[in-house]
């Protein structure tokens, strides 16, 4: 997001600072509620114990037009421990397991790039940069839009050379 910032102010994106919470899971498995209030469930990397939990309301902590803006950083433990246990207790009413899950109280703070549209879909697009040619961004968004993405790269990658992704 820095970089971004340096070299272009075009792209119309909001930042979000946002908090997920990782706790010790029996099963390894992936879920995603999809309608209505969007919670997920995802393994975390290689581990074999540890899972993610992300809610579209509260693992949003603050939101602003510029990564400058978010000037969260300072947000008491009251408030973070308020959030996520709103996560877990929105999440565990469609996942009812998550109540035998053992909370690690470790939460994973991020900022998230997204981009502002009409919908507020998360979309997969490149981004050229007329001022610097050899310079693309990439939102990569969902699983079922990144392949696109991913064939556009490779298309330029074997069409031009000097590429900065």
């Amino acid at each position: 997001n820095e970089i971004l910032n340096m070299v272009d102010h075009k792209i119309n994106l909001k930042f979000q600072d946002v908090i997920l919470p990782i706790y010790t899971s029996k099963h390894r498995i992936g879920l995603t509620l999809m309608d209505g209030p969007y919670c997920s469930i995802l393994p975390k990397g290689k581990s074999s114990s540890q899972s993610i939990l992300s809610n579209v309301k509260h693992s949003v902590i603050a939101e602003s037009s510029t990564r400058l803006g978010l000037k969260t950083i300072n947000y008491s433990k009251i408030i973070i421990d308020e959030h996520v246990a709103s996560i877990y207790k929105e999440s565990a009413y469609y996942f009812p397991f998550l109540k035998d899950e053992v909370n690690h109280n470790y939460n994973w703070r991020t900022v998230k790039a997204l981009p502002i549209n009409s919908n507020d879909a998360r979309v997969s697009e490149i981004f050229h940069h007329p001022n610097l040619p050899n310079f693309l961004t990439i939102l990569s968004g969902k699983v079922t839009t990144c392949w696109k993405i991913a064939f556009e790269i490779n298309a330029i990658i074997n069409n031009e050379k000097g590429f900065i992704i």
